[in-house]
């Protein structure tokens, strides 16, 4: 009976354990340069203004003082290309798989806070303020204001 032979590259065991140290350190360094390559190409998460400044924003656009205020909320949107508003995860600034609401086209790649300002206590007292807060420059979004105003 014949034996299989083993390749003559491994027949001398120094050049088999060279060349496979070499192979290996020239995958490790391929793959260190992917994940260079990777890391450098990311996008950089945008620079937004705070949940803070946009209700801040808000309440100075609203003409609010601090006793009025009962209730205040604020979520972060990123509208897609599509126009829909995802929720963004504020801590990652990521989108999250919830959609709050359709926006005009013209919105498409803008990181926008929506606010909520309410006050009173019953209902023949109670008054709510909502503002569109560009989380980019920090500006109001009155004609989103006026879009959300006519859908009530």
């Amino acid at each position: 009976m014949s034996s299989a032979k083993s390749p003559k590259v491994f027949a001398n065991g120094k050049n088999g354990i060279r060349i496979l140290t070499v192979s290996l350190f020239l995958i490790s360094v391929v793959m260190a340069a992917l994940l260079v390559y990777q890391m450098m190409t990311q996008p950089q998460p945008p620079n937004l203004i705070s949940k803070d400044d946009a209700i801040a924003i808000t309440k100075t656009e609203a003409k609010w003082d601090e006793q009025r205020i009962q209730n205040v909320g604020a979520i972060l949107l990123h509208i897609k290309e599509n126009g829909y508003a995802f929720v963004v995860e504020e801590s990652t600034l990521q989108d999250t798989f919830r959609v709050v609401e359709k926006i005009d086209g013209k919105y498409d790649g803008y990181y926008l806070w929506k606010v909520v300002l309410e006050s009173g206590g019953g209902s023949a007292n109670y008054s709510e303020w909502e503002s569109w807060v560009d989380a980019r420059t920090g500006r109001t979004m009155f004609d989103l204001l006026n879009a959300s105003m006519e859908k009530q």
